[in-house]
């Protein structure tokens, strides 16, 4: 049995966000995509396009404190 198309993705997808390579995973969205982040938050809003969206987890990362 073949693996579903998708799961290729998914896979370069996540190798991406795990290294935090974040142009590697802005590839792999649509130019169109809009994020949506919901909440009252400094992240909530609509984000349109891959590299918006995309930088959203190192935004969370720069607001916490370790």
């Amino acid at each position: 049995m073949t693996d579903h198309p998708h799961i290729a993705v998914f896979h370069r997808v996540l190798a991406a966000f795990s290294v935090g390579d974040m142009d590697a995973l802005a590839q792999e969205f649509h130019p169109d995509v809009v994020w949506h982040i919901g909440g009252r938050n400094l992240l909530t809003g609509d984000y349109q396009g891959p590299t918006r969206g995309a930088g959203t987890p190192s935004r969370c990362s720069a607001g916490s404190s370790s």
